[in-house]
């Protein structure tokens, strides 16, 4: 809710921890999104001349958060819809703990994969994810390598968990939902995960040839673009 004043904006958050929606994010920053409002735009200038009160609403009233100050949002009136604001005082821990009150976390997950990674890892991979991932169906068209024949077992492991747990997908290095061939200096490969859109990429031979078999060699290439890129061998975990 915004309230536009004679000498002030007034700026009310409902309390919750869903980063999504508007209200505080942490300690300095509150975010509000929702209908564009062109008629506010020049409330949220970032010279603009009247002070923002942020305020959260609680079960028990409104709770003063203190002046903010404009930090992001767009540049056109008719497109406002968005502003990221940064108090000017920072919210105590209690103050934070109130309006952003973190849920429960429940029992935790077991933690008996981690002595399964020397000798079994595909059956710690498989007990890692289960455990600690949340349930969730994964689209048909995204479910990924079974076009690809022969993949290794570790691979293979990974994207049958991924249909099961697609959470796993959202990595900063995420493996690639499909595979895809490529060629490299060191000969034919199968992409399986890359970096950053395309900057890096890992790669295994392509097709497998034995003794590789389940845990083939694994090749780290740096601008895959680049007419000659930098291929290296990683060692095998």
């Amino acid at each position: 809710m915004i309230g536009a004043g004679a000498d002030a904006t007034v700026v009310i958050v409902e309390s919750g921890d869903d980063p999504k929606v508007s209200g505080v994010q942490d300690s300095v920053r509150v975010l509000l999104r929702g209908d564009r409002i062109p008629e506010l735009h020049s409330r949220f200038e970032f010279r603009g001349a009247l002070p923002i009160h942020v305020f959260a609403r609680l079960e028990e009233g409104c709770l003063p958060l203190g002046i903010a100050q404009r930090r992001a949002m767009p540049s056109a009136p008719a497109n406002f819809n968005r502003a990221e604001l940064r108090l000017i005082q920072p919210l105590t821990r209690e103050t934070l703990d109130a309006v952003r009150p973190v849920p429960s976390p429940g029992p935790l997950p077991g933690v008996d994969w981690i002595d399964l990674v020397e000798s079994d890892p595909i059956r710690a991979l498989e007990s890692f994810v289960l455990g600690w991932f949340p349930e969730a169906q994964s689209a048909a068209d995204e479910t990924t390598a079974n076009e690809l024949d022969n993949l290794p077992e570790a691979l293979a492991a990974f994207h049958r968990l991924a249909r099961l747990r697609p959470a796993i997908h959202r990595f900063i290095d995420p493996v690639l939902k499909k595979p895809r061939r490529a060629s490299g200096p060191l000969g034919d490969r199968l992409v399986f995960a890359m970096w950053n859109g395309a900057g890096k990429d890992w790669s295994v031979p392509w097709p497998l040839h034995t003794p590789d078999g389940a845990d083939p060699r694994v090749w780290f290439t740096e601008d895959p673009d680049d007419p000659n890129p930098e291929t290296t061998l990683k060692r095998n975990r």
